[in-house]
């Protein structure tokens, strides 16, 4: 049996504990050995709670410690690249949560880091590995439902973290205040409030869309919303464009509800994603499929799994057997274009619709790097 890969996790935080910690225990491919965070109880509490046996209070030293072979950021969106580049130069294999950073030029000095330095960096797009998601992008792959046309994103949201078997440890220091880095010219609140939103929501709806229906083209609208909504996002494939999608972001409930679905119709059928809360620990996304040839309604049989803990597996099999990761930097670098490209046609910067062209090539000022 391979030795499980040796990971170091930055920040003892919400998403620490809920998610990356008792998935790495679930995963037999990763072993948690390190655990770093500046705030000293929190550190010593979440790291005993997870029988991790060595705990740092800076990243400097967790990355001397040698016996670490790669780390896992789950810090704020703001530090990524920095610490991303850090512990790429310095040796250690690099997840990080999402979004990838909180611009395109924070992005790529991640990739150059990861290209110089020999290191591997993976982005933590969840929903990729939820087993669901992969019976809905098989489906949609295979032809079951016809040349994609059309698709509605709904990310109704509650309290994520209410279905985990524990709830978070917390500080008796407060965690340091912190801002996005907005991209030049978004300066508005009510910009810079949708740019956060088109990192930390969208994203998860940009990439899973580009994993089923491919990179799209264009971006057709972006509109910030108030109220109960905090934005909506349009995206176009082909040169007509011949397929759509329509994202929403909100509304954001104080209830432990969830209300998160993707639909999408083909030329000859549709297929439905209900996405389950994020730390619903083994709970995967339902997936529906109509059959408009034969009138067929299927509700697919549930793959059990759970997303975070198949997403720490697929990393530490990949980097111990050199495989590509299914969510690789340079392929989330394209989220942080759209969103750039998003919040610029929003604030007046750029005409929509605008297209995302390829590296190198310009139209209103949003290059996109394609594989």
């Amino acid at each position: 049996m391979t030795e499980p890969l040796r990971l170091g996790v930055i920040g003892a935080g919400t998403i620490s504990q809920l998610a990356h910690l008792p998935a790495a225990e679930i995963a037999d491919t990763a072993q948690v050995v390190a655990l770093c965070d500046g705030r000293a109880d929190l550190l010593l509490a979440v790291a005993a709670r997870h029988h991790i046996p060595q705990t740092y209070g800076s990243v400097d030293e967790l990355l001397e410690d040698e016996s670490v072979e790669a780390v896992d950021l789950c810090v704020p969106t703001i530090v990524h690249d920095g610490l991303a580049v850090q512990a790429l130069t310095r040796g250690k294999h690099v997840l990080c949560e999402k979004p990838m950073a909180s611009t395109v030029a924070r992005a790529r000095e991640m990739l150059a880091a990861a290209q110089s330095s020999g290191k591997r960096l993976m982005i933590g797009h969840h929903k990729r590995y939820d087993p669901g998601c992969e019976q809905a992008q098989a489906a949609i792959a295979h032809g079951d439902i016809g040349t994609p046309r059309l698709a509605l994103y709904h990310f109704g949201t509650g309290n994520w973290t209410l279905p985990a078997p524990r709830q978070p440890l917390v500080s008796s220091e407060p965690a340091p205040p912190w801002e996005y880095d907005c991209p030049d010219g978004i300066e508005d609140a009510r910009h810079r409030a949708y740019y956060e939103s088109l990192l930390e929501m969208f994203t998860h709806i940009t990439n899973l869309l580009r994993w089923l229906l491919g990179d799209p083209d264009w971006v057709l609208a972006a509109q910030p919303a108030s109220g109960v909504l905090r934005g909506t996002l349009t995206l176009g494939w082909g040169h007509a464009p011949d397929t759509q999608a329509f994202c929403v972001d909100g509304p954001h409930y104080p209830a432990n509800v969830w209300n998160e679905v993707l639909t999408i119709w083909g030329e000859e059928g549709r297929a439905e994603i209900a996405l389950p809360q994020n730390v619903y620990v083994g709970k995967p996304a339902r997936v529906r499929l109509f059959d408009a040839r034969s009138g067929a309604d299927t509700l697919l049989p549930e793959a059990y799994g759970w997303a975070f803990a198949r997403e720490i597996e697929h990393f530490a099999v990949a980097v111990r057997s050199g495989s590509p990761f299914r969510t690789e930097g340079a392929d989330s670098l394209k989220d942080l274009v759209i969103a750039e490209a998003a919040a610029k046609a929003a604030a007046g910067l750029c005409a929509l619709p605008t297209r995302l062209e390829k590296e190198g090539h310009h139209t209103n000022s949003v290059d996109v790097s394609r594989n």
